[in-house]
């Protein structure tokens, strides 16, 4: 036997955790066995923490259950006849019977808080329900923001898909809806478009979720939450609005603008930015230069075939250091590439490249731990499926 040294209760030699308190058990030999108190002794006149009865004899506390000894799911109406071990899932939604772990499965004494095996705590007893009463469930606290320099490393999809998801009616009921309802503004005329903006934690998880029908959003600090203390945006930033096949965004002039997450690759143009861990980047082709009306040639230094520019921005409207290329095709990394970034972590060993073809320049994904983010175009549609960064906040548009 071991003498759990919290409550001084008498546990089982293979029990890694005390039945009475759940104290983790120490692995060293047991002392010697106490002689079991007498009625008029102390011990016998107060009640153990965590138990409604005195312990039986250590012959009658059952061992636990072989593994080939399957505990009965839950009953259920498309249950299997033969009975199995309930799947994590079906514990969420069923009691398991008396006694029975619900994490490990074990059989322990009945009137005991906590698995003798595992340690995991077990369902009320009948005797004491108040001290196995759940703790209620708070929601985390909304996780601080990344800077809008660098966009939160390590942001996944969440694994249970859509169905992890919070529902409109959990917003609209249960908990606070993120964004203002005053943002809403008028409804676009014709065929009726709906979509789900999802905000985003730190972990890539859902912690909100708005949904749009036929209606624009507005962003922008004077918009109320969650835009409200976002300096990174203008007071009145961008419109969003449900369109065919995702969201339309118009970007009002705002500094910073909207970005989105680059799955694969996307045509660039001549003055667009993107991103890439804490860079702040704009491309520029480098046309042949003409001469002006009046047949004056230009000045400047021999142009061994250059055709565009990579243009590092202090701020968005401040360049500061750039790279020329001739080659079809450049590569940007943190180790590897034609131009590097060796300093900043955020960055991939090799991270993106940009690709000149005759049908156009393409900026390429190369497969990066943080992504490689594109400002939007203002009027252009984002699809389904596609994060954005906002402020200093990351969303995912949704199918409603």
């Amino acid at each position: 036997m071991i003498v759990c040294p919290k409550c001084h209760k008498e546990n089982q030699d293979h029990y890694k955790f005390c039945l009475g308190c759940g104290a983790k058990l120490s692995a060293v030999a047991a002392p010697e066995p106490v002689a079991p108190p007498t009625e008029s002794s102390p011990a016998a006149r107060t009640p153990e923490v965590g138990r409604a009865n005195a312990p039986a004899p250590e012959a009658a506390v059952p061992r636990p259950a072989p593994a080939s000894s399957p505990v009965p799911p839950a009953s259920s109406a498309h249950a299997p006849a033969a009975p199995e071990v309930p799947s994590p899932g079906a514990a969420a939604t069923a009691s398991p019977a008396p006694g029975v772990c619900p994490k490990c499965g074990t059989q322990n004494p009945e009137g005991f808080n906590f698995c003798g095996r595992c340690g995991t705590p077990l369902g009320a007893a009948p005797s004491q329900p108040a001290q196995a009463q759940p703790q209620p469930v708070v929601p985390p606290a909304a996780p601080a923001p990344a800077p809008v320099a660098a966009p939160p490393p390590g942001i996944v999809p969440p694994a249970g898909g859509a169905a992890a998801m919070p529902t409109a009616a959990d917003v609209g009921s249960a908990r606070t809806v993120f964004l203002s309802p005053d943002a809403a503004g008028g409804t676009a005329p014709g065929t009726v478009h709906a979509a789900r903006l999802v905000m985003l934690g730190a972990d890539g998880q859902p912690v909100g979720e708005r949904l749009l029908q036929n209606e624009a959003l507005k962003v922008g600090r004077d918009e109320g939450p969650p835009w409200t203390d976002d300096t990174y945006l203008d007071p009145e930033h961008a419109t969003i609005v449900p369109a065919e096949g995702g969201v339309r965004v118009e970007d009002h002039g705002s500094l910073n603008g909207i970005f989105f997450r680059l799955e694969g690759r996307t045509e660039i143009r001549d003055g667009d930015c993107f991103r890439i861990g804490q860079e702040l980047l704009r491309f520029e082709e480098l046309p042949e230069p003409t001469p002006d009306e009046d047949g004056t040639e230009k000045m400047g230094s021999p142009n061994p075939g250059y055709w565009g520019r990579v243009v590092v921005l202090v701020d968005p409207d401040l360049p500061s250091a750039a790279w020329p290329f001739a080659a079809e095709t450049v590569t940007l990394g943190r180790e590897q590439g034609d131009i590097t970034f060796p300093q900043d972590g955020y960055v991939s060993g090799t991270h993106a490249r940009i690709v000149g073809t005759d049908a156009g320049i393409f900026l390429e994904d190369l497969d990066s731990s943080n992504g490689t983010y594109v400002r939007v175009r203002s009027g252009d549609v984002v699809g389904f499926g596609t994060t954005l960064l906002i402020g200093q906040r990351l969303f995912r548009i949704e199918r409603p």
